[in-house]
């Protein structure tokens, strides 16, 4: 007879935070959890797995985590050493929802117990749970988040223009998140206060197989990369060799990795490179970085208190251009 584990799925900070596990182990040992992730590079992966660990721990499990930086075999190998090891239970997200049949067959052969987070683990009846967001109202948040922006249930008629661009087809996540934006912007698309000017709007057309970036810039004319501090910073010798992308967006994040002018040299890569630059201000960091940096592709985001500073500022950029 299996065990059972109680999960409660708590959603906050777009993180899922699951919580079990509420029976002590008998015989006074304390039971492995093995935890693969897809992958580090990802912020809420990342923040995902050393959550589970946290709750866990604190729990009284033993824990182990492990990244597969976006490889089904690595995370394949990771599971079968997991099992190997010890684990009683498997918290998993898939990298490829698709690719873990066989392994969870193991993992059943072994008595172990296969929990599916966030990404439902697919063609294998060998999962026992799967916890995950209420994707349906995850793909509504953003519809409204698109709604209230352009201020459409105030009355405003456009037209505006957008481009749809949805998650993997192989993602079982990909269909609800769908569903649930579409559920909120259809009226307006159906109307004509949003265009879509390609014509593409059904999930079959607009999913990007394998979250690739370089299948979604090919549906694309203008590629601007939103490049989210240094994590994946470390990332921009690969990323502005992409024939196609025109810019990126460079967003240094809060703290340690401000103040702007510590990334001028980053920047200028980028402009050497012939990319152009979206680059995020405060008011105070504007003469330094005109003194520092040369105009050619920059696209700067000033926030400003009123029309004066306004005009002030449209007159600094006068002399820098």
């Amino acid at each position: 007879m299996k065990r059972k584990m109680e999960l409660v799925l708590v959603c906050a900070m777009a993180f899922t935070v699951l919580v079990g596990c509420n029976k002590k182990p008998r015989g006074g040992g304390k039971p492995t959890i093995g935890i693969p992730m897809p992958t580090k590079e990802q912020p809420i992966w990342a923040a995902n797995g050393n959550r589970l660990v946290e709750i866990f721990s604190n729990a009284g499990y033993q824990t182990i985590i492990e990244f597969a930086e976006d490889t089904p075999e690595r995370q394949i190998m990771q599971i079968e050493n997991m099992i190997t090891r010890g684990a009683k239970y498997i918290v998993t997200t898939p990298v490829d929802s698709y690719s873990l049949t066989d392994v969870c067959g193991k993992a059943k052969d072994a008595g172990v117990t296969v929990i599916s987070e966030g990404r439902l683990i697919m063609n294998t009846e060998n999962v026992d749970y799967y916890v995950t967001f209420d994707l349906l109202r995850m793909g509504e948040f953003l519809g409204e988040g698109i709604e209230n922006g352009l201020g459409l249930k105030e009355g405003k008629k456009g037209p505006f223009t957008l481009e749809i661009f949805s998650g993997s087809p192989d993602d079982n996540a990909s269909v609800p998140f769908y569903e649930g934006s579409m559920a909120v912007l259809r009226k307006y698309l159906d109307d004509g206060t949003l265009v879509v000017k390609s014509g593409q709007t059904s999930l079959d057309v607009t999913g990007t197989l394998k979250w690739d970036s370089a299948i979604a810039q090919a549906r694309m004319d203008h590629n601007i990369f939103h490049m989210d501090g240094k994590g994946v910073a470390k990332h921009l010798d690969e990323i502005i060799k992409l024939p196609k992308l025109n810019a990126i967006q460079w967003v240094q994040g809060l703290g340690e990795d401000q103040p702007i002018m510590q990334w001028v040299p980053l920047v200028k890569k980028i402009q050497a490179a012939g990319k152009g630059v979206v680059v995020d201000l405060m008011l105070n960091e504007l003469d330094a970085f005109m003194s520092s940096v040369s105009p050619k592709g920059i696209y700067l985001c000033i926030e400003t208190d009123n029309l004066e500073e306004e005009q002030e500022v449209l007159k600094k950029l006068e002399k820098w251009v």
